[in-house]
């Protein structure tokens, strides 16, 4: 996320960058919500890590090996 903020005194620049950042943050914390979801929807589940490796045969490890060795 980019702020861009037109500061007529720079001085109070960090007074306003704190103010902004936790008007937009999710928690008690003070982690941003755009950074907590952005976290979310980068997971990988261990369901999606299943479906891949059947679909690209990685069900095992003799299966990995199998499909390592295939050109």
């Amino acid at each position: 996320m980019r702020v861009e903020i037109p500061l007529r005194d720079p001085g109070d620049a960090e007074k306003s960058l704190l103010r902004i950042i936790n008007a937009i943050s999710g928690d008690a914390s003070g982690y941003p919500l755009v950074l907590r979801e952005a976290d979310r929807l980068a997971r990988i589940s261990s369901k999606d890590m299943d479906r891949l490796k059947r679909i690209l045969g990685l069900g095992s490890e003799s299966q990995a090996w199998e499909a390592a060795k295939s050109p």
